[in-house]
């Protein structure tokens, strides 16, 4: 077995692995955003 291909893959899921974490918290903020917006819609609505 060769080691070379092993530390490729590795590094590999650690930079997958942390551009899913940045998608996720911008995923996560627009979530944040839209829901804050329906709601205040709402108030403004009801107001």
């Amino acid at each position: 077995m060769n080691i070379v291909p092993l530390q490729q893959t590795k590094r590999n899921k650690q930079i997958i692995y942390l551009n899913l974490k940045k998608f996720f918290k911008l995923t996560a903020w627009k979530l944040v955003l839209v829901n804050v917006s329906i709601v205040a819609m709402k108030v403004i609505m009801q107001g």
